[in-house]
């Protein structure tokens, strides 16, 4: 899924479901930090 693709189905989320903005903040945060962690294992 691209940013864009990702951005779009969030905003399709938060109009059918105000509250998901929360977990879909809460999904991306998580996303990143594995994203993260990967990267820094790598380049150990």
């Amino acid at each position: 899924m691209t940013p864009e693709e990702f951005a779009q189905q969030r905003q399709a989320s938060l109009s059918a479901h105000p509250s998901a903005r929360r977990i879909l903040d809460l999904i991306a945060a998580n996303h990143a930090k594995g994203i993260d962690a990967e990267w820094e294992a790598m380049n150990r």
